[in-house]
């Protein structure tokens, strides 16, 4: 028989290894949980980067049909002084009218005003190459113009006006007013007449997309210091008409929805987020259901075509992320359109689109993603394209 003393030993041993195993499976535990914790962050990373991805490749495509829909760049003579001289109520009349360039459902062409007849304006058509002009209408009559460098006609009004110009440089003025260079001006330098300005840059201010109709909240907008670090850098967001969000503390957000939904807007850390990664919220508003529309986002968070009571977002200073989800029962998906406006209604620049190389474009995306456990998972991601 084992003496005390060894039963004694047994017994430390077995306590021992019971131990030991309950340590091992703790550590196996912890390990595992790490795993599928490593497992499940990978996921959710992956699938970020897709939906950045695929943001990317939206508003890429976009950009570059957008800039090749007005047959490229073709420069216009400039609009010239345009001399008259007749005969009215029995007295010679002379008369040199300035012209500008009119753009009017894509035609091109020079256009002023008459002092010696009040609310008459003078029209003046360019030539098929827009080197020369081909006619003059004034006071509804219509002549033709001959001449190389000074161009004449006579009209066959009452007072047999004969009309006058001598042609000047070009104007740096599209022909269609679409020019195709990425920009919303006519060239580098030379913006359009009458604040007037192409479709050139929308992607860099619109954003299309979709969520699907399964009640789960999906990003669609975060600036954040690097969003608007890309868009100031860009050199192609200048001119007199460009709107930079860090130009502006009142913006105001301007949806189409074509279906009922929800909205959550979020005021995030900006500063702790660069510092740190870490997503903390300081502010949070959101609505359960509004039928969809084609507005200004109001302050209860429905859609309405009036923008007195539109809610204002501090793009200067603030941080927002914003979230929608689906509350239709009808269709796959909810499809929504939509841009920052300041207060007199001219769109901002909000999209991360760097497209000032002449040989690529950069576009520097971010998505969050809210886990099963209402963390908020974020990623930022940079994809380049050739043009």
């Amino acid at each position: 028989m084992l003496g005390k003393n060894w039963r004694g030993t047994i017994l430390i041993y077995a306590i021992l290894l019971v131990n030991f195993a309950v340590i091992l499976g703790y550590i196996l535990f912890l390990k595992s949980q790490t795993l599928l914790e490593n497992t499940r962050y990978s996921q959710m990373s992956t699938k970020l980067s897709k939906n950045i991805e695929e943001r990317a490749d939206s508003c890429m495509d976009y950009h570059i049909s957008l800039n090749q829909n007005g047959s490229g760049f073709t420069d216009t003579r400039s609009c010239p002084l345009l001399s008259f001289s007749g005969t009215s109520s029995g007295s010679t009349y002379v008369e040199n009218i300035p012209t500008s360039s009119t753009f009017d459902s894509g035609n091109t062409f020079c256009s002023g005003a008459s002092t010696v007849y009040p609310w008459q304006y003078v029209r003046l058509d360019y030539s098929a190459d827009y080197l020369t002009f081909s006619g003059v209408t004034f006071r509804g009559i219509f002549s033709q113009l001959t001449g190389t460098t000074t161009l004449s006609g006579t009209l066959t009004d009452s007072e047999t006006s004969v009309v006058y110009l001598n042609l000047g440089g070009l104007s740096g003025i599209d022909a269609n007013g679409n020019s195709d260079n990425y920009r919303s001006s006519s060239t580098g330098s030379i913006e359009y007449p009458n604040t007037y300005t192409d479709d050139d840059d929308l992607a860099r201010k619109v954003t299309y997309g979709f969520v699907r109709k399964d009640g789960i909240w999906r990003n669609i907008f975060w600036n954040t210091t690097k969003t608007s670090e890309i868009i100031q850098k860009n050199t192609n967001n200048t001119g007199t008409t460009a709107i930079l969000p860090n130009q502006t503390s009142s913006g105001m957000l301007r949806l189409d929805l074509d279906s009922a939904y929800q909205l959550k807007i979020l005021e995030v850390n900006s500063n702790l987020y660069n510092n740190t990664k870490e997503f903390r919220i300081i502010s949070n508003i959101s609505v359960t259901s509004h039928t969809g529309a084609i507005g200004y986002l109001q302050n209860d968070l429905s859609v309405s075509s009036g923008s007195i009571n539109a809610k204002l977002f501090d793009l200067k200073n603030t941080s927002y992320a914003i979230f929608l989800s689906s509350s239709g029962t009808t269709g796959d998906f909810l499809k929504y359109k939509y841009y920052f406006t300041n207060g007199s209604g001219s769109m901002i620049y909000t999209v991360p689109l760097d497209d000032a190389s002449p040989n690529q474009m950069i576009y520097y995306g971010n998505d969050i993603i809210v886990d099963a456990d209402g963390l908020y998972i974020t990623k930022e991601q940079e994809f380049i394209r050739p043009k």
